[in-house]
């Protein structure tokens, strides 16, 4: 009985999931790792790809599957965008075809939400397969060139944000949505934001230019929380924390509210994503990455890979 018991939790154990991280980037760069130090199934489309249509620039993890996102070029003919799903991270299936570039794309636990169905308008899904236009938003506001930047979900809410002003200070656009049918409010006055994370219950974000962290429960309202500094390097949710900081320092935090220092951590490069005590980074053109194991404190270098600089990464499950 003993070893027949044995048997049955070895084979349930071998058929939970297992977290693989997933990054792409210019030129279509797709590949996956298991440590976030050695990166294996490097594809792409282009060497040394720009900011066009090859470009791959979100990625999100959802009922199985992920969902890269991109596209998009400096003229009407180069705008065409990509859905990309896979159930691995190693083959990928495109999924419609897209006039526009299609960047961010959020998961909210039942529903995909993206920024491509035209301009301005959102895209939804609840398989990943099956994609439909939903709500638009009006160009409105001081400037000109619309473009849907990053996005967050949760709370039964995505939070997706762009910029539309090409002068300084930056400012960005805040979408809320609900579903990707409607839209629940958008503010065209919002600080150009350098990430956003969910986690906890609460949405976070770091913005681009004072390097400010503000909380929301639900996108509607902000509260500013912290005062990180010039250049900051992004944030993320590693599964228990907030992470966030810049060059010099690190700073974690359950809420979002309460931040502390942790000495002798910092980011090297862009925080890209994050996982308990796993991080990764993205360090500078082309394609550079680091990673660490503690939290932060020590970094490596992954081996040096081909031109191509990396967008974005997730953790997600694979079976």
């Amino acid at each position: 009985m003993t070893r027949l018991l044995g048997f049955l939790l070895v084979s349930a154990l071998s058929l939970q999931a297992a977290d693989i991280v997933v990054a792409v980037g210019y030129g279509g760069r797709r590949m996956t790792s298991t440590d976030g130090q050695k990166w294996d199934h490097l594809t792409e489309w282009k060497a040394e790809g720009g900011d066009d249509f090859y470009n791959l620039i979100a990625i999100t993890s959802g009922h199985g599957k992920f969902v890269a996102v991109g596209g998009g070029g400096f003229t009407r003919e180069t705008q065409k965008g990509h859905i990309l799903v896979s159930s691995d991270g190693k083959d990928w299936q495109p999924v419609g075809d897209w006039p526009n570039r299609v960047n961010p794309v959020t998961f909210d636990g039942k529903r995909f939400v993206a920024a491509g169905g035209g301009e301005t308008a959102l895209l939804y899904s609840d398989d990943a397969l099956t994609w439909k236009r939903g709500a638009a938003i009006k160009t409105e506001g001081p400037g000109w060139a619309f473009w849907f930047r990053k996005g967050a979900a949760g709370n039964d809410r995505h939070i997706l944000f762009g910029d539309h002003d090409t002068t300084k200070p930056r400012r960005n656009f805040c979408v809320v949505t609900r579903n990707g049918e409607t839209i629940e409010k958008v503010d065209y006055n919002f600080p150009a934001i350098a990430g956003c994370a969910f986690g906890n219950g609460v949405f976070a974000l770091v913005t681009k230019e004072e390097g400010i962290v503000k909380t929301s429960s639900d996108g509607l309202t902000w509260t500013d929380r912290l005062t990180l500094g010039p250049d900051p390097s992004g944030i993320a949710f590693n599964g228990s924390v907030f992470i966030t900081g810049n060059r010099e320092k690190l700073l974690t935090s359950a809420d979002g509210a309460s931040w502390s220092e942790d000495a002798g951590a910092k980011l090297p490069g862009t925080l890209l994503a994050a996982k308990d005590r796993t991080l990764i980074a993205g360090a500078g053109w082309p394609g550079k990455m680091q990673s660490s194991q503690d939290g932060g404190k020590t970094w490596a270098r992954s081996p040096e890979l081909p031109p191509n600089g990396i967008n974005a990464a997730i953790f997600g499950p694979v079976r």
